[in-house]
């Protein structure tokens, strides 16, 4: 009886992944887990062997590398919760939530990661000419506006997460998570939100734009001669990609599965969410993102502008 009420005040929650069982999540949270190992691996070779000049670039590719690591303890704990899970449904352990919280706070905020970076190769992309230096204008504007909207999303997501305690034994309170789980995917209509309430005006807007606008952004870069084709469309796609992530999770908020053991459910989620997170960082290491954003080391930079200043006479 104890175990149906349980399961009734969770199924109320939106439950990213649903509850893992053994005999259901084992298999793909360890074939993920293993996957994530190899390119945790092959991130932090390209830290150490690539990216450790100019600094800008080993600060996203280190976002990249904690998006690995967040993935890694994300299925560490997935196999726990559903060692965890299973036992106390056989009624030899009791549920733990802190797991299970572990869990959903790290799912729930871990596509932010591979959205900053990808945000920031657009930006050295699109600066080329500079060494890939965001100087200013409108470029700057885009880029730190996506940016800010990306931590947003990051914040709503850790409070929506750590709020699931209350909500698996609070009914209360899971309104409160489904509805910042839903503005956490959908970062700009919550901005708008906020602004329009002010004018007591109604929302207009669709789902995870900041995702399209990076889209269009490196769309937009294809048509400059001056910007290397390939770059462009490979962070495009990479970027179009990822888009999925937010659709599947505005679309589960909004229909959640009947049940919160669906396997169907399930293999949507490790399809659409999971599997997709990976290949976008895999795309991120699979090139020389130091070439092919054209980013140069500060040194060659500030050496480029004194012989520009010698030849000159400025010098």
């Amino acid at each position: 009886m104890a175990d149906t009420a349980q399961s009734s005040s969770i199924s109320l929650l939106t439950i990213t992944g649903g509850l893992p069982t053994t005999h259901q999540d084992n298999a793909p949270s360890s074939l993920f887990l293993a996957l994530y190992v190899l390119t945790s691996v092959v991130c932090l070779f390209r830290l150490v062997t690539q990216y450790r000049r100019p600094r800008r670039l080993f600060f996203v590719y280190l976002r990249l590398q904690l998006f690995e690591l967040v993935r890694l303890v994300t299925f560490a704990l997935r196999l726990a919760s559903a060692a965890n899970f299973s036992n106390a449904l056989k009624g030899t352990e009791t549920f733990n939530e802190g797991i299970f919280i572990g869990e959903q706070v790290l799912l729930g905020v871990g596509f932010v990661l591979p959205v900053s970076a990808l945000i920031e190769l657009a930006g050295y992309h699109s600066n080329r000419k500079e060494g890939g230096n965001v100087t200013g204008g409108r470029k700057l504007i885009v880029i730190r506006g996506m940016e800010f909207v990306v931590f947003i999303a990051l914040i709503l997501g850790i409070v929506a997460g750590s709020q699931g305690s209350g909500a698996v034994t609070n009914p209360s309170t899971a309104h409160d998570v489904k509805i910042e789980r839903y503005a956490a995917n959908r970062p700009m209509p919550l901005v708008q939100t906020l602004i329009l309430y002010l004018f007591q005006d109604r929302l207009v807007g669709a789902g995870h734009r900041v995702l399209v606008v990076l889209v269009i952004f490196c769309l937009n870069l294809t048509r400059k001669v001056d910007i290397p084709f390939a770059p462009s469309i490979w962070l495009a796609g990479t970027s179009t990609l990822l888009t999925i992530v937010p659709i599947y999770r505005i679309a589960t908020t909004a229909s959640p599965p009947t049940s919160v053991t669906s396997t169907d459910a399930k293999a949507v989620f490790y399809v659409l969410q999971i599997a997709v997170e990976w290949l976008v960082g895999a795309s991120l290491l699979s090139v020389d993102a130091k070439k092919w954003c054209g980013i140069r080391d500060d040194t060659a930079i500030d050496e480029e502008a004194r012989k520009e200043a010698y030849a000159s006479g400025s010098y």
